[in-house]
């Protein structure tokens, strides 16, 4: 198959979207989760099961719910805030891309530049799709292309991306989609 090339620049609402998704997937979300509900439990279970439980000078439900609150507001943060901060500050965000696959590897560059992210098709390690993109991980989790679906927006170039990511990763299709 010959050179499937489109250019494409990222918005805001793709790159936060994937970091989202991203991020409730990750090893990091999950870890956030139990340790919140771990505090909450350490510092309720006296006040729920007293007779269980030795009451402490600590415990008290004012503090649970400074713990919840604390958790909420982290949570916000990092869902809602740094992915727009991160897509605001960075400018590898803005640039103009060209993304070039074809049956044997696939390419990242700034349009009009040489050079880029070259990666062999087995390199890609998992693909998940979101409701405006598709998130590619290679080399470990924490690197990833985000290709805007917008990129895909001729249905031939769609296909053509699908069939390849079928062929040449372990899933048959990207992973379950997401919605917001």
């Amino acid at each position: 198959m010959a050179d499937t090339r489109v250019d494409f620049r990222y918005t805001s609402r793709e790159v936060t979207s994937a970091q989202r998704i991203r991020f409730f997937r990750s090893q990091q979300f999950k870890i956030t989760i139990l340790l919140c509900l771990a505090a909450i439990l350490y510092i309720a279970a006296p006040l729920v099961l007293p007779g269980v439980f030795p009451p402490t000078s600590y415990s008290s439900w004012g503090l649970v719910l400074y713990i919840v609150l604390a958790y909420l507001i982290t949570m916000v943060v990092m869902l809602l805030v740094t992915p727009w901060v991160d897509f605001h500050i960075n400018r590898m965000w803005k640039l103009p891309l060209t993304f070039t696959f074809n049956d044997k590897q696939l390419r990242l560059s700034v349009t009009g530049k040489t050079g880029g992210l070259h990666l062999k098709w087995n390199q890609i390690i998992k693909v998940d799709e979101g409701p405006l993109s598709f998130l590619l991980f290679y080399g470990g989790m924490n690197k990833f292309i985000i290709l805007p679906k917008a990129a895909l927006s001729d249905p031939v170039v769609e296909q053509r991306f699908r069939r390849v990511i079928s062929q040449h990763t372990e899933k048959a299709e990207p992973t379950t989609r997401v919605e917001e």
